[in-house]
């Protein structure tokens, strides 16, 4: 049986160079946005830094998608378009922020800001190819379930379950906290081959 291992880090610290040697293991970096908002909300891990120290890796890029990266016309595009354009991204997936039970952050998407940022990602994946979105994790009914039996509501409907903090829309895993994900969820694996994802702080690396 193989074993695929998803580390997801804020690259605030160099990636191993051994890393890159690694088939079944896949790097996933958290971006809370373009450079000014991310620097500001994840000082150390500057861009500076996440750029310094991809090098010489394949990674996924992971960003949450909060209200005010909604506010400024064209944000989304300029963030695909930065990261696109890295020869170290791989791909990008895209999480909504979605709020604990009770929590009243302005960072939470309205239902009818969620439903736009939606229709503008189905466009920009034509653009940016390496937006990883497939269409069956945002249908108005779809959910993804861990092994852990809590559920994560479709990115346009739902209420949040359990611990989730977030769902994402583009990646295979339902979450970043540690999941094994049934080969029925990722079918371009071996069916006996299972999947962990690693996020040491739970957030988002």
């Amino acid at each position: 049986m193989g074993l695929y291992t998803q580390v997801v880090t804020s690259a605030v610290r160099p990636i191993p160079s051994e890393w890159s040697g690694l088939p079944r293991l896949k790097i996933v970096v958290s971006i809370d946005g373009l450079q000014p908002e991310h620097d500001e909300r994840r000082t150390p891990a500057t861009y500076d830094r996440i750029l310094k120290h991809i090098k010489g890796h394949q990674i996924t890029v992971h960003c949450t998608v909060t209200r005010q990266m909604t506010e400024r016309p064209g944000y989304l595009r300029e963030f695909l378009a930065f990261w696109s354009a890295q020869k170290e991204t791989q791909k990008v997936w895209v999480s909504l922020f979605t709020p604990q039970m009770g929590e009243t952050s302005y960072e939470i998407l309205p239902p009818d800001v969620r439903r736009r940022v939606v229709e503008e990602l189905l466009t920009l994946r034509e653009e940016f190819p390496k937006l990883a979105m497939p269409s069956a994790s945002i249908g108005p009914s779809s959910c993804q379930r861990s092994s852990s039996s809590r559920i994560a509501p479709s990115v346009v409907s739902g209420a949040p379950i359990g611990m989730r903090a977030r769902f994402m829309i583009s990646s295979p895993l339902p979450s970043t906290t540690i999941a094994f994900v049934p080969p029925s969820s990722t079918p371009a694996r071996r069916n006996s081959d299972p999947v962990i994802s690693i996020n040491p702080r739970g957030r988002g690396g």
